[in-house]
């Protein structure tokens, strides 16, 4: 007796094999993205974790400075700028004014009564601010 296997029985096994086959690639494919995008996900996550932190930082840096910023300029409101004490400051002998030499080589006289603050622009190299009058 012999079998005979039905054309289409036949033809049906390599193609249900085939579709098993590329079905398992596609999950595969499917579980590699997944993965991805779970890894991506907490990429993210940590890159906002950090930039939270650093804007923190900056915050606090930020009113760090503006709180020594606002004790140096109550200082500097009182503070004595020309001719107060002959020991590595502005001074000379001329009663009210001490001549200094300014970048472009000029020698100008500076007032006694100049402010910290305008002193401090004047020897600020290249400030944008602008400097008040001084004669």
């Amino acid at each position: 007796m012999t079998l005979s296997v039905a054309p289409d029985a036949a033809q049906a096994a390599p193609t249900t094999t085939s579709a098993t086959a590329r079905l398992d690639r596609l999950n595969q494919q499917a579980d590699q993205l997944v993965e991805q995008y779970l890894q991506s996900n907490l990429a993210l996550e940590r890159t906002r974790s950090n930039l939270a932190a650093v804007q923190r930082d900056t915050q606090s840096a930020q009113r760090s400075y503006d709180d020594l910023r606002s004790r140096i300029a109550a200082q500097a409101a009182s503070a004595c700028a020309v001719n107060c004490w002959n020991q590595g400051e502005i001074y000379s002998f001329h009663s009210g004014v001490a001549m200094v030499a300014m970048g472009d080589g000029s020698v100008r006289g500076l007032k006694s009564t100049i402010s910290l603050r305008t002193l401090l622009l004047l020897a600020t190299r290249a400030d944008t601010q602008g400097v008040p009058d001084i004669d």
